[in-house]
This record gives structure tokens, C-alpha cells and sequence, in this order.
């Protein structure tokens, strides 16, 4: 059993201050006790000096010493330092330590003394005192006090000493205080934190008159003591025996039962042993031992396998016959993540060997030399990882460097005019930026980034590619650094310390780019126009879209206008359209429109709409009914009934190609209209209004001719509108969506979970329109992503999860 801790210096905390396990038994038995122990620096002055007989043996009549303080962590620097007649020894109170420190003696016998030889370290490292107070007997027995006149030493040797001879006029007593009252203070840089810090004092020697020094024992032996180790309360005596040199310097000290052997009965027990500080002894090692009952069987040789790493997280060996039913042992850290496969057979689970490594038992019957796998699994994660980052990495360089693709669907191209070289625009914001991202990562890019901020303000307007290509070059500089170290690692787990000139690189051109954005974004020029010249029905089509213009709109910003750029698919679509989302709160009507536009644009793509019979059929009002009559179709509009009947079918409504422009409602279960009446068939969140989709579906697929299609597009559950008025409540519970909506509003929802509106399960959908012979299923994708993720849709969990919207079209074959 072993106490976990750590070195003394510079000053922690052990993990674990005593050693406190519990242990079962099967059955009773006798143990000896032996292990290893170590001085416990931070005991009191007066327990050191019991515990190491100090000043107990020899001539010495200097009997003990104690002191304000000492040098943490060290024995060697303890007050005894200064009076052991050793001037290679130094008492030190410790860093930081102010004036009012001091050192004591204590003598044999009353002592009368007149003079004494002090010597100070005085190298330039250490403080220097500048007056001195020596007491006997707390004043009683006189005092003395005197200006040393010392001045800190330069240029001198470490541990350069200096001696100051004292005459005073006669002290008596048994106690000598020497009290530092003044001192020269040093400043040096601490080696573990790397800031300033403040030496102490150190004196090397002080005698009292003719006294000889205080004598410290060779050998360290305590006696049998009982109050170091205890088993069920009941202390085990122990003893421990060392060289005072190994303990002074905190080595590993033995100890051993000195007692009867300890019997121990079955069942379980409580080992503790004491706090270093009160007994001056830390145990850090205890080990049981106890004579085995029975001959143990014979060890089989070990056998070490040649191996090879496959790869970086594969290691591959031959296992030979003879090693059936033993252990094989890897010599990695232990991980759940390893797996490990004999000739294809799965060994299971790692097993825990000597408390770090790991190992597999192999089968008990092997039919010769096979072939073992082991392998670090988890890094397979990690190279996907990877290969996304840099897919990012490689994406976000193609967004910042290359072009936008021209469109050809615009119908024109007229609109405000764009500032080509707008300049410097926003040169508070941009220095704003520029000091808050200086601060966020270091004060000393501060000025760095001012600089980059002025060379933007007076840079050309060609500055853009510069800038670009020296945060590349950063980029790329920053990478060769971490080769670099790589080629030359610290193998340590602090290896990332070891790399900062990359991640400030990388910092630098993450600003550059970011100054970049803010300082270039370009603003539309400011136009005056008069009431009278504007007509607040003029529209202008501007990219495929009927935009009212107005004289506040020209004053708007360019970023404002983006989300009009509806792009026919791709990339820049999906973007589009997660512009469009952004801005439905502020600006509903627009986000309608870029709804619209890219409705027809992926609808057109698949069906032509001129002259053709097109069924928009919707839960609610849309504007997608004028999108197709703008195109040349005729369009019947149908709604929900407002309450839908409770049992059977709904009564139907015949429809003809004369009556084709009419609104008419519909129910879940029945379309009012004649078999095989339209071309497109054109579905806004019906699937999820019924119980049944299937059902629906019949009726969808009965309305449309041979050769038509039918075009549903339906938010899914796990979508933060897919509540309908009730969102984004509906994640956590239906019908407590519905209780919180009503509380909020006074009425019911439109929509009630469970009444009028279901749980699309995307899944069930896509099977039932893939399996029906009569549909062939022509494209299928989330709504905000490229068609080419069709692939999420049969992801099990990831479709229901990351879908949001469902878009869907099929063609209706010929009967």
C-alpha cells in the first residue's frame, strides 16, 4: 500500500496525507509489517529535534534550537544549521519573510556570554541584515542590540559568506535569540513560476562565547512505537532506523514490525496510519507479509513476442501454440478502447495488468501460431475528425479566396448601386475589434493590432490580397513550426507547452482575417429621392424577385439584401437560405419571398408549370398558389376544413378543368376532386396533419395523372418549428406544448397534438413512398441542405434529428 504524494519543493500539498485503505481476508492469518517512511519537513522544531537527537549526544552545550520559521521543505535549513559548527550548513526562515524574524538556542546550563561570531551568506542571493537584536531569556537576561552596516555583496560567488564579530556587554541565561530588525532586500526570479520573489536571510554559523556547538547523531533509530501505524484502531508497533544524513535529506527511510507478528481474522480490516506532522515520521510505503499455506505451482517461463506497429494505433505479433491459456501483455497504458483479435476471434475486454498496462487471456486451445491484432479503436473517431476539419478547413479557405459563381436564373440584374472599393467604412468598429481581440488573447498583440488597423486605414484598396496572403503565409508558418517540433518532440505531457510560437501565429491570422471582414464590408451608397419622384408601387425584379424599392431601402445595408440571393442549388443556397431564417422575425414578408423563389426554383428544375393543372394543397395560407399562376399554371387551392368530420369520410367534390382557379378545403382523408385531374400535386406540412400518411398518400397519388408528380415538403418533429404555433415547447413534450400555449394565449392552438396534428416519422414516409409501385421517388433531401445529402434520410436517428424540413418528389407512373 503506498500514500500518494508528491516533492517537497516547491511547496504542495500531498494528495494523500495518511495512508487509509481497507483490506478483506478470506481467512485468518499472522503478518509481519515492514515498508518505507520519510521525515516530515513541516513537523515543529521541538519534534525534529526529539526525533533526530539533536543536541542529545556528545559534548555539545548547545542542547536545541528552534526558530520563527524555516525554509519550507528542507530539514537541511532548520535553526540547528547555525549552530552545528558547519559552515556549509544554513538556517533559512523561508522566502518573503519580513523583518521580526529570528533564530533561538538553548543551552545546557545557564551560560554568561560577551561576544559572538555571526556569519551571513552574502552573495548577491540572499538578504542582508542591517540591524540585529540578541536577547537572553526573552530580555531577562539582557539584550543588545547593533547596526551591521552590511551591504549587499556583487559579483561574488554563490554561497559567498561574510562574518560579523560582535562584543556586547555580559548576557545571561539559557536562551540566545538573534532577531533580524532590518535587512537589504534582494530580488531574484523564481525558477518555478518564472516571476520575482524575494530571497531570505541565511546564516551560516553563530557561536555563543566559548560554547561548543550543538551535536547531531550519526544514526537515526526510534523505538518501538505504536503510534505510527494502526489496524481496527488498535496501533502495530513499528520501528525505524536510517542514517540522520538520508533523513535530513527526506530519502526513503525502512521501518519493520518490532513487535509479535500481527494475526489478523477473516472478514474485512481498516489500516491508517498517523499524520506526519504531529509524529515527524511520514509512512509512504506499508506492505503485509505472511508465509504461504501451500507450495505455489510452477511459474511457466515468460515469453516476449516479437511485434511490429502496423500502423500508429495497430500492433501486430505472432503468438505461438505453446503460449495457450496464458496471458499476453501490452505495454500500453490501459484503455477500454483497445481491442485485441487472435486470427479473428475477439479476446474481449482488456484486462488490468500491474496496475497500469494491459492484457488479453488467450484461448486454452490454439491450433498453432496465429496472428494477434491489437488496436487503439477510438482513433478511427479521431481520423474522421480530422478529415471534417479539414474538408472545413478546405471549404471555409474556398468561401474567403475564391469567387461567387454568376447565376443564370436572374431576370435582372438591376439594383442599388454597390460601393466596389468602399475603403475604410467602419474605422471605430474596426479598432474596436482589433483591441478586444488583442485583449482576449494577449496584451502584447495590442499594438500589433493598432498597427494592422492603421496599415488598413492607409492601405489601397488592393490592400485585401495582401492582408489574405500574409495571414496564409502566417497559417503556413504556423504549421511548420509544429512539424518542426514534432521532428524534435519533448516527451512529456506537457509537449503543448512546448509550441507556443504556433498558436500565437495562429491568433495573429485568425485577427488579421477577422479585421479584414469588418473593415471591408461595403455599404450602399446613399441616395437622395424625393416623394414626388417615388412611386411606392414601382417594384423593381431584382434577381428573379419582385423587391418594392423605396428610399429607406437604398440606405440599407448590402448584407441586408444577401439573403435575396437565391442560389438554384448548393452551397450557396443552404446559405441563402439560413440568412432567410435569420431575418423571418424581423422581416416576414421577406423571408416569404426568398421561401418562395427557391420553392420555384427546385419545383421548376423537376416540372414544368405552363398551362399545366397544379394542386397546392396546405394546412395553412401560403403564397405559393401566385408562384405557380406567375409561371402560366392553373392552380387549385385547397385548406383543411376548420373542423373536420368526426367519423367517416369527407363528402366529395368534383373537380373540373373549368373550375380549376377555385379555393376549395379538403379533409385528411379525402380530396374533393376526379381521379387523375392534375399534373403537379404540390403538399406544405399535410403529411403531418393526419394520423395515417399513407392514407393521404393514396389520395395524393389518385389525383395525379400518369406521368405527373406530386411535391411534399413537411417540417419534422425534431425541427424548432416543427410544433407549429406551439414551438419550439413541442421538444420536450405535445401536450405540454399545447397546456403552456394555451396558458400563454388564452385559447387552444390551431393545431392539438394528438387531434389534428401528428408525429412525422421520416423514416415510415420514405419506406411507404419507395415501396409503392405506383411512384418512382425522383428526389429526396432536407430542405436547408444540398440535394446531394439525400444520404441523411437513411441514417437511422440522424434523419429524424438533422432533416428540420423534408422535401420530397416522386412521379406517378402509368397505371
Amino acid at each position: 500500500m503506498t500514500r500518494a504524494r508528491v516533492a517537497t519543493t516547491p511547496p504542495r500539498l500531498d494528495p494523500e496525507l495518511t495512508i487509509d485503505r481497507m483490506f478483506e481476508l478470506p481467512a485468518g492469518r499472522s503478518f509481519s509489517i515492514r515498508g518505507t517512511a520519510s521525515i516530515q519537513p513541516a513537523a515543529s522544531d521541538a519534534t525534529l529535534n526529539r526525533l533526530l537527537r539533536i543536541g542529545v549526544v556528545g559534548e555539545g552545550q548547545i542542547v536545541s534550537s528552534t526558530s520563527s520559521s524555516r525554509l519550507v521543505g528542507s530539514l537541511t535549513n532548520g535553526p540547528w544549521a547555525a549552530f552545528d559548527g558547519n559552515d556549509a550548513t544554513s538556517w533559512m526562515p523561508g522566502f518573503q519573510t519580513g523583518p521580526n524574524t529570528w533564530v533561538e538556542a538553548t543551552t545546557k546550563t545557564p551560560t554568561t556570554i560577551s561576544h559572538t561570531d555571526i556569519t551571513f551568506v552574502n552573495d548577491g542571493l540572499h538578504m542582508v541584515p542591517t540591524r540585529l537584536l540578541l536577547t537572553a531569556d526573552g530580555g531577562s537576561g539582557g539584550s543588545y542590540s547593533l547596526d551591521t552596516n552590511m551591504k549587499v555583496a556583487s559579483g561574488v560567488e554563490r554561497g559567498t559568506t561574510q562574518t560579523l564579530r560582535v562584543s556586547f556587554p555580559p548576557l545571561t541565561g539559557r536562551k540566545f535569540r538573534l532577531s533580524v530588525e532590518g535587512f537589504i532586500a534582494v530580488t531574484v526570479k523564481d525558477r518555478i513560476s518564472g516571476t520575482l520573489n524575494h530571497p531570505p536571510i541565511a546564516i551560516s554559523e553563530m557561536t555563543l562565547g566559548q560554547l561548543k556547538p550543538l551535536v547531531i547523531a550519526t544514526q537515526f533509530k526510534s523505538k518501538c512505537r505504536s503510534d505510527l501505524i494502526s489496524i481496527d484502531g488498535v496501533g502495530v508497533p513499528v520501528s525505524v532506523s536510517s542514517s540522520t544524513a538520508d533523513a535530513m535529506a527526506q530519502r526513503q527511510i525502512a521501518f519493520s514490525s518490532c513487535g509479535e507478528k500481527l494475526s489478523l481474522s477473516a472478514g474485512t480490516h481498516h489500516l491508517r496510519s498517523a499524520f506526519g506532522v504531529g509524529t515527524g515520521i511520514n509512512i509512504d510505503n506499508i506492505a503485509l507479509a505472511s508465509p504461504s499455506t501451500q507450495i505455489a505451482p510452477a511459474v511457466a517461463p515468460i515469453l516476449n513476442l516479437k511485434s511490429h506497429w502496423t500502423s500508429r494505433w495497430t500492433i501486430e505479433a505472432q503468438v505461438p501454440k505453446s503460449s495457450a491459456g496464458q496471458f499476453v501483455a501490452v505495454g500500453q497504458s490501459f484503455g477500454p478502447g483497445w481491442t485485441a483479435r487472435l486470427d479473428g476471434l475477439d479476446l474481449g475486454a482488456p484486462l488490468l495488468i500491474d496496475g497500469a498496462s494491459m492484457g488479453w487471456r488467450l484461448p486454452t486451445k490454439m491450433s498453432g501460431a496465429e496472428r494477434l491484432v491489437v488496436t487503439w479503436t477510438p482513433q478511427g473517431t479521431v481520423n474522421i475528425a480530422l478529415l471534417a476539419s479539414l474538408l472545413g478547413l478546405l471549404l471555409c479557405l474556398g468561401l474567403s479566396l475564391g469567387r461567387a459563381p454568376k447565376s443564370q436564373i436572374w431576370l435582372s440584374d438591376s439594383r442599388p448601386t454597390v460601393l466596389r472599393n468602399p475603403g475604410m467604412r467602419r474605422p471605430f468598429i474596426t479598432l474596436g475589434v482589433a483591441i478586444v481581440v488583442a485583449l482576449c488573447v494577449s496584451w502584447w498583440y495590442l499594438p500589433f493590432s493598432v498597427l494592422a488597423v492603421l496599415y488598413l486605414f492607409s492601405s489601397p484598396s488592393s490592400f485585401k490580397n495582401v492582408v489574405r496572403v500574409i495571414a496564409l503565409f502566417i497559417v503556413v508558418a504556423g504549421g511548420c513550426t509544429i512539424a518542426a517540433n514534432q521532428m524534435h518532440l519533448v516527451r512529456s505531457m506537457e509537449w503543448p507547452n512546448h509550441v507556443p510560437l504556433a498558436n500565437g501565429m495562429t491568433w495573429i491570422a485568425l485577427a488579421l482575417w477577422l479585421l479584414l471582414i469588418v473593415a471591408t464590408a461595403p455599404k450602399l451608397e446613399s441616395a437622395i429621392v424625393s416623394n414626388e419622384d417615388q412611386n411606392p408601387n414601382d417594384t423593381e425584379r431584382r434577381r428573379g424577385l419582385n423587391v418594392p424599392i423605396s428610399a429607406q431601402s437604398l440606405n440599407t445595408d448590402e448584407r441586408d439584401l444577401l439573403p435575396l440571393v437565391v442560389a438554384p442549388g448548393g452551397a450557396l443556397r443552404t446559405l441563402a437560405l439560413l440568412r432567410a431564417i435569420l431575418v423571418k422575425r424581423r422581416d416576414p414578408d421577406l423571408y416569404r419571398r426568398i421561401v418562395l423563389t427557391d420553392t420555384m426554383n427546385q419545383v421548376v428544375g423537376k416540372s414544368p408549370l405552363y398551362n399545366r393543372n397544379v394542386l397546392e394543397i396546405a394546412d395553412f395560407d401560403t403564397s405559393y398558389a401566385e408562384g405557380f399562376m406567375e409561371r402560366g399554371a392553373r392552380v387549385v387551392r385547397m385548406r383543411r376544413e376548420p373542423t373536420p368530420p368526426k367519423r367517416g369520410r369527407g363528402q366529395v367534390a368534383t373537380v373540373t378543368s373549368e373550375s380549376l382557379a377555385a379555393e376549395m378545403s379538403y379533409t385528411p382523408l379525402r380530396i374533393p376532386a376526379t381521379d387523375k385531374a392534375f399534373d403537379l400535386v404540390f403538399g406544405t406540412n399535410i403529411l403531418s396533419s393526419v394520423e395515417d400518411p399513407d392514407a393521404l398518400i393514396d389520395e395524393l397519388v389518385r389525383v395525379t395523372r400518369p406521368g405527373g408528380s406530386i411535391c411534399l415538403q413537411n417540417a419534422t418533429w425534431f425541427s424548432p418549428w416543427g410544433g407549429r404555433e406551439s414551438s419550439p415547447w413541442h421538444l420536450l413534450s405535445g401536450n405540454l406544448a399545447r397546456r403552456l400555449y394555451t396558458h400563454k394565449h388564452g385559447h387552444a392552438p390551431r393545431n392539438i397534438y394528438l387531434d389534428n396534428f401528428f408525429r412525422l416519422r421520416i423514416s415510415e414516409v420514405m419506406q411507404s413512398l419507395r415501396e409503392d409501385p405506383r411512384l418512382v421517388v425522383v428526389s429526396a433531401h432536407p430542405r436547408y441542405l444540398p440535394e446531394s445529402f439525400g444520404w441523411l434520410l437513411r441514417v437511422p436517428v440522424l434523419n429524424e434529428l438533422l432533416t428540420m424540413s423534408l422535401v420530397v418528389t416522386v412521379e406517378r407512373t402509368a397505371d
